[in-house]
């Protein structure tokens, strides 16, 4: 990843959990995505783990959840840090993965795909470090095109990151080897899933 999009996320991390998105409907998406008791889990591009503890509140003392971000501030600020033994911070880049091949039966990106540099390649990635039978989320609380407008009009190193539409990314998906389950792109749900078969 560009070394200015590390430092902007570094920056922000302090004050991350104010100004970010904290929809209440986050744990509901988490269960139709049928996250289960006993999964391991990676929430990439966790920023400082907003989901990370709803994602260990329903996977419970078997599972794993490991909240993983490029931008080490943001992992420090994490809220989970009285939950190290079930929640476990990872801080490298998304593009090459630091675990090891079949190893996640779910992948959750939650507002994070449109800062990836090369999205085929963390595609890849991901498809890499799934079970077979595990699926991949890329879950937003709003629209392509309207979060696309709002990094525009920022005016900061994100004005360029894109969310690609559900069907464009629908068609990434599939050429990086997954079989798309699930693709919904409207006012308030970005909503693109993935299964390695």
């Amino acid at each position: 990843m560009p070394v200015e999009h590390r430092n902007y996320f570094n920056e922000l991390a302090c004050q991350w959990d104010s100004i970010a998105d904290n929809d209440l409907s986050l744990k509901d998406y988490l269960i139709k995505f049928n996250v289960s008791k006993g999964d391991k889990i990676l929430d990439t591009g966790a920023g400082t783990g907003r989901i990370s503890r709803l994602l260990w509140e329903i996977t419970g003392d078997k599972g794993l959840v490991i909240t993983h971000d490029f931008a080490i501030d943001m992992l420090k600020y994490s809220r989970n840090s009285n939950l190290k033994k079930r929640i476990i911070p990872v801080c490298n880049d998304a593009h090459f993965l630091s675990f090891k091949d079949n190893f996640f039966d779910k992948i959750i990106c939650f507002s994070a795909f449109p800062h990836f540099l090369d999205q085929y390649r963390v595609l890849t990635e991901m498809y890499r470090v799934l079970k077979s039978g595990g699926k991949f989320l890329i879950l937003h609380t709003s629209s392509s095109k309207s979060l696309n407008e709002f990094h525009k009009n920022l005016g900061t190193v994100v004005h360029r990151d894109v969310l690609p539409d559900s069907v464009s990314m629908s068609a990434m998906l599939k050429v990086s080897g997954f079989k798309v389950l699930k693709a919904v792109d409207k006012e308030n749900l970005y909503w693109v899933e993935g299964l390695k078969a």
